[in-house]
């Protein structure tokens, strides 16, 4: 530091200011903190214009500048406070990479106090300032400056300055070369030691890199999901062998093949719009889900995610990584159409009820088919052994003279002229075509059927004592739509329709209609629970661990209540809830619900959803009993420590505090693939020791009861 009168750091003296001119924010920073920590003022400017502004405004007592910088570099700052009558004195240090000595001679001329290499030491900083400010490089006075001759590579240069200027500038520039000498020397000495282990490091790490590459090539070749690479023109560059897997191709078949080869037609806009996202936003993961072509010709529905990765010298391409959801996508499309299904069974099951007429009724069938149904065109025709082979009694849905081009093409003595109805009134059985482009039984009128849209086509026979007197016939606009399950809710809506048919021709006395409409209800109720089991069954069938688990609960559920001593009708209702409480799984990818190992948060957050997903699916369903009602709240507790809705004691009905009990029990006592079962007597010291604050007591003991004084056992 300096002392005397002469401005400094020391105990009592102002601090001296200093003028940083540089260009960049974080050099600026850096020599900030640094001159301020030593005890100095700081001002700044971004460039040599600035800088000089600010010398003129503040009379700095030491100067440091880039030599660098937009609009007026170091050398011309220098020259310009040179130039200045009250700042010529003013010591002047430049910042350089010092590379070549001409800078010496440059410096020299335009006035410059003392060079700083950079990246500079700080230490050799502060003590060329604090040097400078206890000996300024000024000539005495009527010193006069001397005009110096040097001669380098082969030029002569005139230096115009100071001996003391001269001086000062080239003690610093010869300070640098000492320090960069010593570091240069630490340097050598550091990398002569990091030689010595040099090329074992660089076997370890060439080991370690190709034991990388072997892992994760192994983890591509091996990884069920699709892994491709997708050039700027679209066509496919690397494919994983995954893909034989999933598409029947090898990879090297469509290596350099558009991908847009494989999708199917109806999603090519969109995956073509994909392609176009991620090429021009590189920085975003783009999701989209489109079917493909397998190479046997079926339909693979695949979910993908695609990133640009052009820029990567490895990769130079959009990477696209994708995974079969077909059979998700088909669980997806058989629970819609028995949704569907079931309630229009439960609208027609009305009109069957609230009808006063056998044309109203058919009116209405056929109508609610089309409307609730999503059918394309359904009618109703009772037989005839004379005249024309059917009277049509009602049809909806598109016609567009349809039916005048079927009845004038029936001819049952012409080969292929013999409509389904006739094989259905023939068997009393269904005859379904699911496919009327390419199925040989249907009938002349094929290409009438395909210009107006309809796909599929079913033939349902209404029965009375073993024989057919009508025929039901459904079209649709979709292939593929009457399978197993659909065929089977609809023969039960055929003979719920014939029941109502005949009842109102026959008209029999009121008792004996008394006695069969409450055999019709039985049979309805009968029909209703069928259709909850098949749905039962399906969602039961993506988790084979499960299997079983919502029978079991409501097996269990339904002994509690006898316990309790319930009604049987509420008890039918606490049946029909435990077997379906788990129907919004259907909405859980499969893939978590069998995972072997802990859920993340994201996959435990989708798994909590599934009881306001199985709430939604229901709540159009109007059951005799709150089966949705049931189905939301299984999960919740006396605390309001459940979900999804955190209700608390009577706000949950009864049936969904008795599954609650059964569902826990059931849960602990049975194997999961991340976990074994832990047994009954486990699962009873859990639901006790949440006895009257997640379990209704009387439920618990009812639980408890069973098991430990009638001897109950788990259905297996």
């Amino acid at each position: 530091m300096i002392a005397g009168n002469e401005k400094g750091t020391s105990r009592g003296a102002p601090a001296a200011t200093i003028l940083i001119v540089e260009d960049s924010p974080v050099q600026v920073e850096l020599l900030r903190r640094t001159l301020e920590q030593a005890g100095y003022q700081v001002i700044a400017a971004t460039n040599g214009a600035e800088g000089l502004s600010l010398a003129r405004a503040h009379r700095p007592d030491v100067v440091i500048s880039d030599i660098n910088m937009p609009l007026m570099d170091g050398y011309r700052m220098c020259e310009a406070i040179r130039d200045e009558p009250m700042l010529k004195a003013t010591p002047v240090i430049l910042l350089t990479m010092l590379s070549d000595p001409e800078d010496v001679i440059r410096g020299l001329k335009a006035g410059a106090d003392a060079y700083l290499t950079k990246p500079y030491n700080i230490p050799s900083l502060i003590s060329r300032i604090e040097s400078l400010l206890a000996h300024p490089p000024v000539p005495p006075p009527g010193q006069e400056r001397r005009k110096v001759s040097i001669r380098l590579a082969g030029h002569t240069h005139t230096v115009d300055a100071h001996g003391p200027r001269i001086l000062s500038l080239l003690v610093s520039t010869y300070e640098n070369a000492v320090l960069q000498n010593r570091e240069l020397a630490a340097t050598q000495q550091a990398l002569e030691d990091l030689n010595q282990h040099l090329e074992q490091r660089v076997l370890e790490q060439t080991a370690a890199l190709r034991q990388s590459e072997q892992r994760f090539r192994s983890l591509i070749e091996n990884a069920s999901d699709l892994v491709t690479v997708i050039d700027t023109h679209g066509a496919i560059a690397y494919a994983s062998p995954s893909i034989k897997r999933l598409a029947g191709y090898e990879a090297d078949e469509v290596r350099g093949r558009s991908f847009l080869e494989f999708v199917h037609p109806v999603d090519l806009p969109a995956a073509a719009a994909v392609l176009e996202q991620a090429l021009g936003d590189p920085g975003v993961l783009h999701p989209s889900e489109f079917r493909t072509r397998h190479k046997d010709g079926h339909t693979v529905t695949l979910e993908s995610i695609a990133r640009n990765a052009i820029a990567d010298p490895a990769t130079q391409g959009i990477v696209v990584n994708s995974r079969d959801i077909s059979e998700r996508k088909r669980a997806e499309t058989d629970l819609r159409r028995l949704n569907r299904a079931l309630t229009t069974i439960n609208a027609c099951n009305e009109a069957l009820i609230r009808s006063s007429g056998e044309a109203q009724l058919l009116d209405e069938v056929c109508a609610l088919l089309v409307t609730q149904g999503g059918f394309s065109r359904a009618w109703v025709a009772e037989f005839s052994d004379e005249g024309p082979p059917f009277r049509r009694l009602a049809q909806a849905g598109t016609d567009d003279g349809f039916q005048a081009a079927v009845d004038a093409s029936i001819d049952r003595s012409a080969e292929g002229g013999a409509p389904l109805a006739d094989t259905a009134r023939r068997t009393g059985k269904p005859v379904v075509c699911n496919d009327i482009a390419t199925d040989p039984a249907f009938p002349r009128w094929r290409a009438e059927a395909l210009k107006r849209g309809f796909a599929s086509n079913i033939a349902l026979p209404l029965m009375t004592n073993g024989t057919a007197f009508g025929i039901l016939s459904i079209y649709a606009n979709e292939i593929g739509v009457f399978d197993d399950n659909e065929v089977k809710l609809l023969v039960e809506l055929a003979g719920d329709l014939a029941y109502g048919i005949v009842a109102r021709r026959t008209r029999v006395e009121r008792d004996e209609a008394w006695r069969e409409r409450e055999l019709h209800q039985e049979r309805l109720r009968k029909s209703l629970e069928d259709s909850v089991e098949v749905v039962a069954a399906t969602i039961e069938a993506r988790d084979p661990y499960t299997a079983g688990h919502q029978r079991r609960v409501a097996d269990l559920a339904v002994a509690i209540a006898q316990v309790l001593g319930l009604e049987a009708e509420q008890i039918a209702g606490l049946r029909l809830g435990g077997i379906v409480h788990d129907l919004g799984k259907i909405h859980v990818p499969a893939e978590i619900l069998s995972k072997p190992g802990k859920l993340t948060n994201v996959e435990f957050d989708l798994i909590r959803q599934h009881p306001a997903a199985g709430f939604e699916i229901l709540k159009g369903i109007e059951f005799p009993w709150p089966i949705a009602q049931i189905v939301l709240q299984h999960h919740e507790r006396l605390d309001g420590s459940g979900y999804p809705q955190g209700l608390k004691g009577d706000q949950i009905v009864l049936e969904a505090k008795i599954l609650a009990v059964a569902d826990v029990v059931e849960a602990m006592a049975s194997h999961r693939p991340y976990r074994p079962g832990t047994g009954i007597d486990k699962a009873i010291d859990e639901i006790s020791a949440g006895r009257g604050k997640h379990f209704e007591p009387t439920i618990v003991d009812a639980c408890v009861k069973l098991f430990k004084e009638k001897g109950y056992e788990l259905s297996r």
